[in-house]
């Protein structure tokens, strides 16, 4: 296993450490319909409870609600967001070491995510530019292939024009062995036609 899938696992069993820690949710909704209901519930005090320190408890506590593993609506965006502002709204206390962990381990998922989905882009676009390259590679073996088989037919041709040629150069070789022929025969025969005058 690499080292920063040791850092990964490492970063996960802390979350989840985190996670089981004393510093859960009061309310534990277990349907989404719960997580839903609650998840509307603490975002409304957060937004319009007249007490500063009451709005700040329900952020960390709509952190600790999107972090719940049982809940559908999980977004760790959205956790790093609420204790952000829990830490804004409230300054140094007892939580803070806590929360500022939290913090860090939620940025740095959130980085790794984004290299992750940089790293996803990437590999897509290669596939892409090798499935782009595997077919002009296949286009040119298949114009290789047709080049060959036209050079086959070519030389199929060339062979036969030799063949003939070989076979006129022969006639030729016999007519001019005829021509002599005859023109010796024509020499002799006019030989005798003086010899008989």
């Amino acid at each position: 296993m690499s080292h920063r899938g040791q850092k990964a696992i490492c970063l996960v069993m802390t979350l989840m450490m985190f996670a089981s820690s004393s510093c859960s949710v009061k309310y534990g909704p277990q349907s989404g319909e719960e997580f839903r209901r609650e998840t509307l519930r603490l975002e409304e005090r957060t937004r319009y409870h007249e007490d500063p320190q009451v709005r700040a408890e329900s952020r960390l506590e709509l952190a600790h609600l999107y972090l719940n593993h049982r809940n559908p609506l999980l977004n760790y965006g959205k956790a790093l967001q609420e204790f952000e502002a829990y830490l804004s709204a409230r300054g140094a206390d007892r939580h803070t070491e806590e929360i500022q962990n939290w913090v860090f381990a939620l940025r740095e998922m959130e980085r790794r995510e984004k290299e992750t989905a940089t790293l996803k882009e990437r590999l897509a676009r290669l596939t892409q530019e090798n499935e782009g390259k595997r077919k002009s590679l296949a286009l040119q073996v298949r114009k290789n292939q047709e080049s060959q088989a036209a050079l086959e037919k070519l030389q199929a041709q060339v062979e036969a024009l030799e063949r003939t040629s070989r076979s006129l150069k022969e006639a030729n070789e016999k007519m001019k062995e005829t021509v002599e022929k005859l023109k010796n025969l024509d020499l002799e025969m006019e030989e005798k036609r003086k010899a008989i005058k």
